[in-house]
């Protein structure tokens, strides 16, 4: 008896849909996301019937977010580390140059060399970026977000993220 994951489906509105093998919904206010492994033996028609049992897992993954400006040159710390065993899950960010003087902005884990970096040359100037389902930025285990500035030169910011253990 051979087990599969559920094909893809589109996301259509607000319902809840099934991608990749996760149960994902969507509201107007907040993002979250359920990771669900639906097996099933057969066909998708014959699912969820008494000679077909499915079994679902799912667990609710909650977004936070934060946002504000920071303007000391260095590491600027946006979210803390979550923890021995958990790591920051980034899922969409927006950084950007408030300033008229050029500033290289670069989102890290930790303090490490690992992240997002951009050039704002000019005021306005940023970097925006929105990383779907199963592509999200994962930083490393119990390490904070930090924003670095290459001066002390005001950078606005917006990240959307959940915490998983790593």
């Amino acid at each position: 008896m051979a087990h599969e994951l559920l094909r893809k489906r589109h996301i259509i509105g607000s319902e809840s849909v099934e991608l990749d093998g996760r149960l994902l919904e969507y509201d107007t206010d907040k993002y979250a996301e359920l990771g669900a492994n639906i097996l099933y033996d057969s066909s998708e028609a014959e699912l969820f019937t008494e000679a077909n049992p499915a079994k679902v897992e799912t667990a609710v993954i909650s977004l936070e977010q934060v946002e504000g400006a920071e303007a000391t040159a260095g590491n600027n710390e946006l979210a803390a580390a979550p923890g021995a065993g958990n790591r920051i899950v980034v899922t969409a960010f927006v950084i950007q140059n408030e300033s008229d003087t050029p500033l290289v902005m670069v989102l890290r884990s930790g303090s490490t060399a690992n992240g997002w970096r951009c050039l704002g040359q000019n005021q306005g100037d940023g970097l925006t970026k929105t990383l779907p389902p199963g592509h999200e930025w994962r930083l490393n285990e119990n390490e904070a977000l930090n924003l670095q500035l290459s001066d002390a030169v005001t950078a606005n910011y917006s990240v959307s993220y959940f915490i998983e253990e790593a």
